[in-house]
This record gives C-alpha cells, structure tokens and sequence, in this order.
C-alpha cells in the first residue's frame, strides 16, 4: 500500500455528512464528558460537541477518499457508547492496515494535532501497521482537508511527536505540527 505524505484532498462537506455527524456529536455528549473533562481539560459543552462533530467529519472524509481504493474499508462507527463502552482502538480498518483520523479546526495558525503520550507508544494488538489521517476542517466554510496520510513508523522514525506550545498539555500529550508532518517529504511514498 502506497499513501503519501502532502496528500491535500479537499472536500466541501455535504449536508447529509454534516447533520449526520452533528446529530452524532449531540447524541454522544453525555457519554463523553467525563473524558473531555479528565482528558482533555475541557468541560465547555459547546466545544465538546464541536471537538467530536470535526473528529467524525474527519472519519467520514478520509473513509470517502481510501474507498476508492480499498472498497472493503471499515465505515466510520455512528454508534454511541456508554464511557465504559468506549475503545480508542483505530477509527478505521483495512485488511491489511489500520486508520487513526485525527482532526483539528481551520484556523490562521500551523495546524497541529494532539496525542495522548501513552498513544505515541502505539503497541499493535495486530501484525497490521497503523496509519494517521491528519485532517483540517472548517466548519463556517464546510471545508475538510485531508493534509497528511502517513505511516505512525513514519512519526516516529521522524521526531514528528513534540511537546505542545499549550504547557498545560506538557507531559500528557504530545502534538505533531504540519511543519514537522511534512520536513521529511521526500521520503514519501511510504509503502
């Protein structure tokens, strides 16, 4: 499998996607507060549901975009957990490769993405490599990029993990900055 690295597909969201995913994010609230609270610092309802419409919108576009060429493709879950339910397994799968998607908003700034530090030591439970969808969504204008598709090999052999520019995240999460996604292009594709 070949996916590369400055991959910058550009997506109007349609509204059937957004209001399906909004509705998700309503509907799941309840059960993730407690990890927005406990892992992300975050308790502000609005930015909760915000924070999960853009990760699912996200879902939605990099599952569009792999179907083309990898119809077998896992569909983005829709379906709501209780907290104790929940897994923070890969978001998409393939046969031979699993998806992370991660998201962020549209803003004037360097996009960057966070992790939870336990996360960049990605343990696979599979023989299947896992890849990181990094995607920029802009709601006012329903735009959704996907910036990146790279191997997690590929962030770690390049140091892309770095401590966040927010210090109240140093030592729980670490960030990748689009910057440091792509410093390294030419040693892409990655197969």
């Amino acid at each position: 499998m070949t996916i590369f690295t400055n991959y910058n597909a550009r997506k109007l969201i349609p509204e059937t996607v957004y209001t399906k995913c909004e509705q998700f994010a309503i509907n799941s609230y309840t059960t993730s507060t407690d990890y927005y609270y406990f892992n992300r610092g975050q308790s502000n309802s609005s930015k909760i549901k915000e924070d999960i419409l853009i990760g699912k919108i996200a879902e939605m576009l990099v599952f569009q975009q792999l179907k083309k060429d990898f119809p077998a493709i896992s569909k983005p879950d829709f379906q709501i957990y209780q907290a104790n339910q929940k897994t923070f397994g890969p978001d998409l799968s393939f046969s031979t490769f699993d998806i992370q998607v991660k998201a962020c908003r549209s803003n004037s700034f360097e996009p960057s993405w966070l992790f939870q530090c336990k996360d960049v030591d990605y343990t696979v439970k599979t023989n299947k490599p896992l890849y990181e969808a990094f995607c920029t969504i802009d709601l006012e204008k329903r735009l959704a990029i996907i910036k990146a598709i790279v191997s997690h090999e590929y962030l770690l052999k390049n140091e892309c993990f770095k401590n966040p520019h927010c210090t109240r995240f140093i030592g729980e999460k670490y960030a990748v900055y689009y910057s440091d996604l792509i410093s390294n292009i030419d040693e892409i594709p990655i197969s």
